[in-house]
């Protein structure tokens, strides 16, 4: 080592060795904790003054370095000397707010006041659209120096202590865009206040709005669904509901839907919105209902939106069994709206040419089969079944079955039949056990049931 100098507990030590560095040590150990190359071969002494590392060479350049950015940043200015006798190398030491170098060409000790380092600051606010603080975002500072900071409970940040230099600052949360995406700074020669940000919620959001919040027994429950994709691409997702009963019971019970309609697709920065209107059953108990409404895939729900609404009657209606009598008869995600009639009830009260059954043994640690029951497309008003899907409960795939030489019978009537799952995915790796869920659609109906693997 050429020179040392102390900062508290670790000494910094100028090595000879390639690039010349500048280590930092544990004491007494002397296990090196950090270092950086200076690349100067004829540095003989170090001296620490509380905040920067100093170092002095044979030609008597002094140099100051940020021990955070490993950089080179300034010198010194010689203000006195004092005579000696000093007939060695060059030293560095610091004490009473100076620094003090030895000669040995002169005999002198020179005392070298710190010009103090002009330094600048970035803050600002991180915020979404209505002023509310985004807190927890990370801001990155780039360039020669690095660091991250996140805002806090008032969505404010701050770089400190910045030298005039280029700089870039960065905002990222998951989930969120920013505006700016980032800015530069080229170069920072002046403090920078109100430097903000306005964050947007990247999701698809879902927003319902009812007709009325008040229908009666036999008529009609009418509401708008808009659907807004605020992320950066394309997506894809299936669109179900359910009500909450005056009892605080779900119906239906899931995985089954009281209307499920699939696949809808919203391009990036794009809205899609759907009237969609139910028949009331004309047994429907009579109270405060909530209807619930679920945007995603099976076992993965991206977003919600609830609505209350009252049922009440007029008059007296046959007893009906109103958990088998709510039918959509309008429905759709394009443009335009689509209607027609489409059957929400669920899976026990399906026609009998498309069943979708339990899977037998549920819960499972083996082998397990899921059985379904199709018709001819011609018949059928539902379609054919191409592939029955197995999910985890984090919405991936992990098991595709092929449908397609599952066919129907010849005359047209259902056709019982089954897959047996052996608890492997596609690549015939074991899963883990779980929650698992099972889909499977045709060209109008998806039906999904839970099953549960047990090693």
């Amino acid at each position: 080592m050429a020179g040392l100098a102390r900062e508290a507990s670790y000494l910094w030590g100028s090595d000879v060795g390639s690039g010349y560095p500048i280590r930092k040590m544990t004491t007494p150990q002397g296990t090196q904790v950090d270092y950086f190359n200076q690349n100067d071969p004829h540095i003989k002494d170090l001296a620490y003054d509380g905040t920067h590392l100093w170092a002095i060479n044979t030609d008597g350049v002094l140099k100051k370095f940020d021990i955070s950015s490993k950089k080179l940043i300034a010198g010194g200015t010689l203000v006195d000397s004092i005579s000696g006798l000093l007939t060695g190398g060059w030293g560095l030491t610091w004490g009473d707010g100076f620094l003090w170098a030895s000669n040995p060409n002169t005999d002198r000790i020179y005392q070298i006041s710190i010009t103090p380092t002009t330094t600048y600051s970035i803050s600002g606010y991180a915020k979404d659209s209505t002023n509310t603080v985004i807190q927890n975002v990370a801001m990155t500072l780039s360039g020669n120096t690095r660091t991250t900071v996140y805002t806090n409970s008032t969505g404010y940040y701050e770089f400190t202590g910045l030298a005039e230099d280029d700089y870039t600052v960065t905002p990222n949360k998951d989930g969120w865009i920013f505006e700016p995406s980032q800015i530069s700074y080229t170069p920072l020669n002046s403090n920078q206040t109100n430097q903000n940000y306005v964050g947007t919620l990247e999701e698809v959001i879902l927003e319902l709005e009812p007709d009325a919040t008040s229908v009666l027994r036999g008529g009609t429950l009418g509401y708008r669904v808009y659907v807004t994709n605020n992320m950066s691409n394309s997506k894809t997702f299936y669109y179900y509901t359910n009500v909450t009963l005056p009892n605080s019971n779900t119906y239906p019970s899931p995985p089954n839907w009281l209307f499920s309609y699939g696949t809808v697709t919203v391009p990036s920065g794009e809205t899609r919105d759907a009237h969609v209107v139910h028949n009331v059953p004309n047994a429907a108990p009579i109270g405060g209902y909530t209807y619930n409404a679920f945007i995603g895939w099976p076992g993965d729900i991206w977003n919600e939106d609830h609505f209350d609404f009252t049922v009440s009657t007029a008059k007296n209606f046959p007893s009906l069994d109103y958990e088998t009598d709510w039918n959509v008869i309008e429905n759709g995600f394009d443009k335009t709206a689509i209607t027609g009639t489409m059957s929400s009830s669920p899976s026990s009260s399906l026609p009998t040419k498309f069943l979708l059954h339990q899977n037998q043994p549920n819960p499972f640690n083996s082998l397990t089969t899921i059985s379904y029951s199709l018709a001819k497309s011609a018949d059928d008003p539902y379609g054919s079944a191409t592939s029955l899907k197995i999910y985890n409960i984090y919405g991936r795939l992990v098991k595709t079955f092929d449908l397609t030489n599952n066919s129907t019978g010849s005359d047209g009537q259902s056709l019982f039949n089954q897959v047996v799952w052996d608890g492997k995915d596609d690549t015939s790796k074991e899963v883990p056990s779980g929650v698992y869920f099972y889909w499977l659609q045709t060209g109008s109906h998806s039906d999904t049931k839970k099953m549960t693997f047990m090693r």
